[in-house]
């Protein structure tokens, strides 16, 4: 395996972990609207994950 295989592995590890993180957050608000996802997810600190996530896959998607 050369380097090139190691960096790709890394890169896909952390596309696929922040996919299954944001399909989460999807999730909550397709069943629960607006109302649903900050009832799950509106806590400071928890929006500040999903600040983070939104982050990641937008660096990963460019």
């Amino acid at each position: 395996m050369g380097y090139t295989d190691i960096d790709q592995t890394d890169l896909w590890d952390e596309f696929t972990k922040t996919f299954e993180e944001i399909s989460e957050y999807e999730l909550a608000f397709i069943k629960g609207g607006l109302a649903g996802f900050n009832e799950q997810y509106g806590s400071e600190d928890q929006m500040k994950h999903y600040e983070a996530t939104q982050t990641v896959s937008s660096r990963a998607t460019s």
